[in-house]
């Protein structure tokens, strides 16, 4: 990913109509709504996936229970000319996890809602889109 300052992932949890989100504790956006993931560290985006989604709420999920479903670019620059790839971030739905997703020290306690009752307004701007 060249020029770009890093690579990440964010997971959702989903079974059936329903997305488990948590309030973020630390750096970026505390406080706001979110998915699960984090900075892919010398391994590709599952592992990353897989890891973090570990890291972040307790539970286990298999490579094979990972859906990578897109990527996100974000770019930063005072117009088009001069904009600049500031980080990649692959997007995964998780499915079939085992164990409870729990509070942990990096998110709160994982909340339910309906797919088509998001709270877009507790959550990160990019997450509107």
């Amino acid at each position: 990913m060249e020029g770009a300052n890093k690579a990440m992932t964010l997971g959702y949890p989903v079974r059936d109509d329903v997305v488990y989100l948590a309030r973020k504790k630390k750096k970026l956006c505390m406080g706001k709504l979110n998915g699960y993931g984090g900075r892919i560290e010398n391994e590709n985006s599952f592992q990353c996936m897989q890891r973090e989604f570990f890291e972040e709420s307790g539970a286990s999920v298999d490579l094979g229970n990972l859906s990578c479903v897109g990527n996100i670019c974000f770019w930063a620059g005072a117009s088009v000319i001069e904009a600049r790839l500031v980080s990649k971030c692959a997007i995964f739905l998780i499915k079939n996890w085992s164990g409870d997703m729990v509070e942990t020290d990096e998110m709160g306690p994982p909340i339910e809602f309906r797919i088509d009752e998001l709270p877009f307004s507790e959550m990160m701007a990019p997450d509107h889109l």
